[in-house]
């Protein structure tokens, strides 16, 4: 039997167009799938490190709290708090007074301590910060004193004071025979992203009225 020339050309296969059109749309299909892959792990792994850095800042949060719980009723200067603001953003200051101990990790110590949470750059040029605590002996010199760094590299603090007798929250706390009801925390790790908050009760506070 003898093709014709039509059939010979039927039979020959792809032509080089069809092959061309084929690879072009394998091409664009494995683009998509990339591009897709790409950005749900891209997603999973923002979402994991905001979780890790929400569930951290909640630790720190959370021995802020312990410390404020465990200050004794009486006792006068036992808090404060100042605010401290440069090129428009907070670095705000909280201090209090406790034991030496596992709470602020001076086990090895005794004595009274002040305790300042803060922000502090980490080099001279100050253009990154870290939060921590700034611990400090009640009875030794002014000048000595050692950093407990907790969260590295946070953009802003700022805390506020609720005064019952404003029924107002206060940026600063320096009343010596007084101490706020509630302390509100807000943690900027970066200045474009939503911070973490926290309301921090003082117990002790309600039995001083």
């Amino acid at each position: 039997m003898t093709l014709t020339p039509k059939a010979a050309r039927d039979c020959c296969g792809f032509t080089l167009l069809e092959v061309i059109v084929g690879v072009m749309l394998l091409t664009l299909l494995s683009v998509s799938m990339y591009r897709f892959l790409y950005t749900n792990l891209e997603a999973i792994r923002i979402g994991t490190e905001m979780h890790a850095e929400k569930e951290a800042l909640g630790k720190v949060v959370d021995l802020v709290q312990t410390h404020l719980v465990d200050m004794p009723p009486k006792g006068q200067g036992m808090l404060s708090g100042r605010p401290v603001r440069l090129r428009d953003i907070d670095y705000d200051e909280l201090q209090w007074m406790c034991k030496a101990g596992s709470g602020v990790m001076t086990g090895a110590a005794i004595g009274d301590y002040k305790v300042t949470f803060q922000l502090r750059p980490r080099d001279e040029r100050g253009s990154v910060y870290d939060l921590g605590l700034r611990r400090q002996s009640f009875d030794g010199p002014q000048d000595e004193w050692n950093w407990l760094p907790l969260i590295e590299d946070v953009a802003s603090l700022r805390i506020r004071y609720f005064d019952q007798r404003l029924n107002a929250p206060v940026e600063r706390w320096n009343d010596p025979n007084a101490r706020p009801v509630l302390i509100s925390v807000t943690i900027w790790k970066k200045l474009d992203e939503a911070p973490y908050e926290a309301v921090l009760t003082v117990p002790s506070a309600m039995l001083q009225q």
